[in-house]
């Protein structure tokens, strides 16, 4: 199978993160961000999935994968779908938690980074990190930044 990944051009973003897993995998992809317009490629190509005119489930936002007749959007979806079938993803319960764990903690990574965040802003984003986890999540987070 050839995949097709779709992403903003100039803006590589988490396209890259799915980009990367192919590049590891060996896997055969069309990078459609580097593809001219005039080729079919670049915003004409995702503009046309996110419009959705003639896709019966457009996807929400770039980046999505196209594979064989499934569209895929969320890095974090596209990731999974690709973990599995490429063979970069652990099989056992144990090894797929940690994936989780450190895939949540990304998701709740402030933005901006926390060097530039106001002191209002760090202690809301410090509050939700301690309703999302725990007590014990916020002090993992700041010792591991």
């Amino acid at each position: 199978m050839i995949y097709e990944l779709y992403y903003w051009p100039g803006i590589q973003g988490r396209g890259e993160f799915v980009r990367l897993a192919l590049e590891d995998a060996g896997a055969k992809y069309v990078d459609f961000a580097l593809v001219p317009d005039a080729k079919g490629g670049g915003v004409t190509a995702l503009e046309r999935f996110l419009a959705g005119k003639d896709v019966e489930r457009p996807p929400f936002a770039a980046p999505f994968l196209k594979a064989g007749r499934r569209l895929i959007g969320q890095t974090a979806n596209i990731l999974l779908f690709l973990g599995e079938r490429l063979q970069l993803a652990p099989r056992d319960a144990e090894s797929t938690t940690v994936v989780e764990v450190v895939s949540t903690v990304v998701r709740l990574r402030p933005r901006p980074l926390p060097s530039r965040l106001t002191a209002a802003e760090e202690a809301a984003h410090a509050q939700f990190v301690a309703q999302e986890l725990g007590p014990d999540a916020l002090w993992n987070l700041k010792r591991a930044s």
